[in-house]
């Protein structure tokens, strides 16, 4: 369940995100991520450095092999979050520890 399902605020912002490639084998490092996310529901897809100018005009695109956009991607209140998850955290009567893995 998320957090703002269960009422906790989390700065949530959608804003999407374009990964740029410049060589040939991070684009396909892209690829594979695509595959990825696709199989877990996630909206992405390969673009060429032509859409990347359309989208984002200031950006040079001439050493770009190409990119991956992410349209539902984001950025999020990491403290809020962090507070969210100490409020769970307590209820449960679990023992949050830094740095412990």
């Amino acid at each position: 369940m998320k957090l703002e399902e269960l009422g906790f605020y989390t700065g949530w912002k959608e804003c999407g995100s374009i990964n740029l490639a410049q060589k040939k084998d991070r684009l396909s490092s892209f690829r594979r991520n695509k595959a990825g996310a696709v199989s877990r529901g996630i909206d992405c897809s390969i673009v060429t450095p032509d859409w990347i100018k359309e989208k984002c005009p200031l950006l040079r695109v001439d050493d770009l092999e190409g990119g991956l956009w992410v349209p539902q991607d984001g950025v999020a209140n990491t403290l809020e979050i962090c507070l969210s998850l100490c409020h769970l955290s307590a209820k449960k009567e679990s023992k949050l520890s830094k740095n412990a893995l």
